[in-house]
């Protein structure tokens, strides 16, 4: 929807020669992007159990130092996640495993 208008928007403000208007749009529909995808995480959670707290396990199985790189990453990536949108996070059980070569 968002490309779709813009280019609707952007091809009516170019045949106005109106270049500044261009980018205003532009600016103003990427925050209404942004927006947008703020409230749909909002809405998916918005069910009666949803404010109550949860346990994220991630296991690397058995693929290696790779496997185990690969899943602090994932780690990583979810406690950022959580963090930008202002949630507790707590790490309760962490298992650093060394592979010698």
């Amino acid at each position: 929807l968002h490309k779709t208008y813009q280019c609707r928007v952007h091809g009516e403000a170019y045949a106005a020669n109106e270049e500044s208007l261009i980018q205003e749009l532009i600016v103003d529909l990427d925050r209404v992007d942004v927006a947008l995808a703020d409230l749909e995480v909002r809405r998916m959670l918005a069910g009666e159990m949803d404010n109550k707290d949860c346990y994220l396990t991630i296991n690397s199985g058995a693929g290696g130092t790779e496997a185990c790189d690969w899943a602090q990453m994932l780690s990583r990536m979810y406690q950022r996640w959580a963090a930008k949108r202002g949630w507790k996070v707590e790490v309760v059980d962490f298992v650093d495993i060394f592979f010698e070569q």
